[in-house]
């Protein structure tokens, strides 16, 4: 009886794993307005922001921060019109979040986002963790 208390924690360590980097796409709309929620008068109601917007959050061991190392984030973003967006940005933090948007006149010439990839990668191009939607592919462009 006195090892189902330690092996029940040891499930529940076990089973609350934390991902290293992630992104969650959010589409932006009149229903994501917080005027919306809470029923006040909002002139956004009328003409709404509309597109979406990539957060892309990581929390990194503590291991890639103890030599002062220094890391970048990769970001690949596929349109849906085919055209492709490389976006970078400093990764001085363990712990972290960035925003990409598409949003209003980008949104609409481009239909949106079709597909994502992020890595963090180490000034020499290493690449220590990777994230990408399950459609992912990378774009072949053929001059003609």
């Amino acid at each position: 009886m006195k090892w189902i208390l330690p092996f029940f924690f040891l499930l529940i360590l076990i089973g609350t794993s934390c991902r290293p980097l992630s992104v969650d796409r959010r589409y932006t709309n009149s229903g994501s307005l917080a005027s919306n929620f809470v029923k006040s008068p909002d002139p956004l109601k009328e003409n709404p922001p509309l597109g979406e917007k990539l957060w892309v959050s990581w929390k990194l061991p503590s291991k890639y921060f103890r030599n002062n190392d220094k890391y970048i984030l990769n970001l690949r973003v596929v349109k849906k019109n085919l055209e492709e967006d490389v976006v970078t940005f400093p990764v001085t933090h363990r712990i972290g979040r960035v925003v990409y948007s598409c949003m209003g006149e980008q949104y609409s010439e481009s239909g949106g986002v079709l597909t994502y990839k992020a890595e963090i990668v180490t000034l020499d191009g290493v690449v220590i963790k990777t994230v990408k939607q399950s459609m992912w592919f990378t774009p072949i462009h053929v001059d003609e």
